[in-house]
């Protein structure tokens, strides 16, 4: 396979953004009045919906189940422009309008959320016929934890353009540059999510007429935090346990160690860890005991930390006074053919 680039750039900003645009001319000599022409005209963007074609792809799938735990779900859109098509700023900076917001269904159903199924009529500035309004949903905190929501000062971080060259693009029909959206929180597993592509939304309260609009209004497009969004897109998945295992030689060939338990060692097929065991030989038996020992004492110390606890010093004292007793046999060993984790584990990646 050809060698394959991939870049990444923070934005790409639209000629034009979404919004109504009024010219006017006027022409005034000695020889004639010539009455003003007006001409009024909308740039769209996606305020109650993106339609399915425009999104290329999602992680974790939609409607899947899998060890997707400790990633960060994100959404593909064909067009490189998309999250940046309205102008919105924070703090003098143009920032994406839309985000994604990741719950869980036990939170959903907790009464600390409400969705309100709405439609267009209510939404202001809206495009569409009054007469055939279009659904809208409207997600709300009602209490609890507002971080949820990521705040503003973190949205411009949640989304980038990727830029990608290799000869099966056209072949394929896809865009060299397309825009991605990030998760501000990460998959726990066992865990049941609806992620939610979203705006923050203010309420206007006109006699029930325009009740939502996007929120940066005011003149200085300032865009902020509400505890109201506006849905556009949404998809639920299932993560799933780490708990399956597979003796799988080609992988274990990287591991250090190899040379001293492949004696007589024979594929095995995906199972739990103590099926897994009866298939290993006594080599292999002998790391995996040795990690299974690091792994619970690791996390008894974690657990005696003090708070606030910090991963990235943990892991560092880790590597530093416990070098020897980590093998990481059973990393080797975790099946994570099906997923993010186990495509990239297999990937020789390019530099940007």
């Amino acid at each position: 396979m050809a060698n394959v680039e991939i870049g990444i750039a923070p934005s790409h900003i639209p000629t034009i953004v979404s919004g109504k645009y009024e010219i006017k001319a006027n022409l005034q000599n000695n020889l004639s009045n010539v009455q003003g022409q007006e001409v009024v005209f909308y740039v769209a963007g996606y305020n109650y919906t993106i339609p399915q074609n425009e999104v290329l792809a999602m992680y974790p799938p939609m409607e899947h189940t899998g060890d997707f735990a400790g990633t960060f779900p994100h959404i593909q859109f064909r067009r490189s422009t998309l999250p940046w098509e309205f102008n919105c700023e924070s703090k003098g900076k143009r920032i994406p309008y839309i985000f994604l917001v990741l719950l869980k269904e036990d939170e959903l159903a907790s009464g600390n959320f409400e969705i309100l199924e709405a439609n267009t009529n209510e939404l202001k500035d809206s495009l569409e016929d009054t007469e055939e309004p279009k659904p809208l949903k409207i997600l709300n905190i009602l209490k609890g934890d507002k971080a949820l929501f990521p705040s503003v000062d973190l949205i411009s971080q949640l989304a980038h353009v990727r830029v990608q060259e290799h000869a099966e693009l056209k072949d394929l029909n896809l865009p060299k540059e397309t825009s991605i959206l990030i998760s501000h929180r990460r998959v726990e597993p066992n865990t049941k999510y609806k992620a939610f592509v979203c705006y923050y939304s203010s309420e206007v309260i006109i006699k029930g007429k325009d009740k939502y609009q996007l929120n940066n209004f005011n003149e200085k497009n300032e865009y902020q935090s509400t505890k109201s969004c506006v849905i556009l897109s949404e998809w639920s998945f299932e993560s799933i346990a780490a708990e399956l295992y597979q003796i799988d030689i080609n992988k274990l060939k990287k591991h250090p160690d190899y040379n001293a338990f492949k004696k007589g060692l024979a594929y095995s097929e995906i199972s739990t860890l103590a099926e897994l065991k009866t298939k290993a030989n006594a080599e292999l038996l002998k790391l995996i005991s040795i990690n299974e020992k690091y792994l619970k004492e690791r996390t008894e110390r974690w657990a005696k930390l003090p708070e606030p606890k910090s991963v990235d010093d943990f892991d560092r004292t880790e590597e530093i006074n416990f070098k020897q007793e980590n093998n990481y046999i059973l990393e080797y060993l975790k099946y994570n053919g099906k997923n993010l984790k186990g495509y990239l584990s297999e990937l020789n990646l390019q530099p940007f």
